[in-house]
């Protein structure tokens, strides 16, 4: 299966719906419905039951254009690695709640995929890494368990990739994700 390139104007609307999370060094991007997806490793939260009973995880993000905000993990699986972030709540951080609104109001949000892959089928994926370097990857489905899978696969070279990369986890030859 050949993999086409990712439109420049898609790759533009990434590169805007990007921010950048602050001590981290990680990523993540707005997806529909105002939230942050990123990777559950690159944000601060707690398993222990402390998130469900009110404590604060604020997570300060820097947008493309260099605009500092602060948002709430909604949601944070170390499984797959995904997580979620959202505003702060409106009537304690009225003005954070306000300012990250505004930012979502204007700036396009992503949809993370267009089509499932069937289970043993393929489909090309598109990844901005935190670098800024795009990987172009193939998907596949299956089934593992109770859960429907995807396992994406990357072609790169050992060489070409900085040990910073590969430090934080992006020199795998591929990553499997749960839904």
């Amino acid at each position: 299966m050949s993999i086409t390139g990712i439109k420049s104007k898609l790759k533009a609307r990434v590169i805007e719906a990007t921010v950048w999370i602050e001590g981290s060094g990680g990523q993540g991007v707005v997806v529909p419905g105002t939230f942050i997806l990123t990777a559950t490793h690159c944000i601060k939260w707690n398993g222990q039951g402390a998130m469900a009973l009110g404590d604060y995880f604020i997570e300060d993000i820097t947008t493309k254009s260099g605009t500092k905000l602060r948002v709430r993990p909604f949601a944070a699986d170390p499984v797959s690695d995904l997580a979620v972030l959202g505003p702060l709540d409106e009537q304690e951080f009225s003005h954070e709640y306000d300012a990250f609104e505004a930012w979502c109001n204007v700036t396009e949000s992503v949809i993370v995929r267009t089509k499932t892959p069937r289970v043993g089928g393929l489909i090309p994926v598109h990844v901005l890494t935190h670098e800024g370097v795009w990987i172009t990857a193939l998907a596949s489905g299956y089934k593992s368990n109770r859960f429907n899978c995807l396992e994406i696969t990357v072609n790169f070279s050992w060489d070409s990739t900085s040990p910073k990369a590969c430090k934080m986890g992006t020199c795998s030859n591929s990553e499997r994700l749960s839904t």
